[in-house]
């Protein structure tokens, strides 16, 4: 499935959609299962395409709600340790 690149023009350019592209490939035999990663990208693309066609030139402006009530505005800290944790898991396994 790396040859999802050849689809971004037609999909960004509103020739094919998001959904004929999946109806496409998965025509060819392969189970969602098995592209799994190219199904959820698609899925993000055409997300994305909603929002954008909804608010327009907005889309480059903080859409985030002012959560006023909030107390804790930062990282938490089982977040921030679960990070680093997997990165020197990783760092070990190269």
């Amino acid at each position: 499935m790396g040859q999802f690149h050849i689809f971004l023009p037609y999909i960004s350019r509103g020739v094919i959609s998001t959904r004929q592209v999946a109806q496409l490939v998965l025509s060819k035999g392969y189970k969602p299962g098995e592209i799994e990663c190219f199904l959820k990208e698609l899925a993000w693309r055409d997300y994305f395409q909603q929002v954008w066609m909804a608010l327009g030139e907005s889309i480059n402006n903080d859409i985030k709600q002012p959560q006023p009530d909030s107390t804790n505005k930062g990282l938490s800290q089982s977040i921030a340790n679960a990070a680093l944790r997997n990165r020197s898991h990783r760092q070990w396994h190269k």
